[in-house]
């Protein structure tokens, strides 16, 4: 599949430059969107959702996304990879469910009223002095500082998410 692969890579060069085309086909990207879902875009691009049924219980989905008219063999590829990597079994996602259900029981038996979210805070990039815009390596902690900080603002009583 590498040729097929770097075809790829090099159709995206051309039609969006060099630099483009490089960040495309090999920077990995997280986002949050307020109040529930994530695109996280590692091995393969998923969306994640996320709907609380109780205190205690959550209900989560992922989606893997593909490319229209995708070729057999990179489908393939890329379905295998999101399996080992995000699916029941794998690397990431069971182990984001089970950070955040240790967080959730942790929270439950200790008075320790916050969390530490500050991993990468001081390279982080934020637009307009509102860190809801902010920029940051998606390994760092800047997608949770967002999504809280608009928590905190609707709970203060904002009128609206914007």
């Amino acid at each position: 599949s590498k040729p097929l692969i770097e075809a790829k890579k090099q159709e995206l060069m051309e039609r969006f430059g060099a630099e483009r085309g490089e960040r495309i086909a090999k920077t990995s990207r997280n986002m949050t969107i307020f109040p529930n879902m994530m695109i996280v875009d590692n091995i393969s691009i998923s969306i994640r959702t996320m709907y609380p049924e109780s205190a205690d219980r959550v209900h989560m989905n992922i989606w893997a996304m593909a490319p229209k008219n995708e070729d057999p063999l990179l489908r393939n590829v890329r379905l295998d990879n999101h399996l080992t990597f995000t699916g029941p079994a794998g690397f990431a996602h069971p182990d984001d469910y089970e950070i955040f259900e240790r967080m959730r029981e942790g929270n439950l038996t200790t008075s320790m009223a916050w969390q530490d979210y500050s991993k990468g805070m001081k390279a982080e990039e934020i637009f307009d002095n509102d860190r809801r815009t902010s920029k940051s390596d998606f390994l760092n902690e800047s997608q949770q500082r967002a999504w809280w900080t608009q928590w905190d603002r609707i709970i203060a009583g904002a009128e609206s998410l914007e």
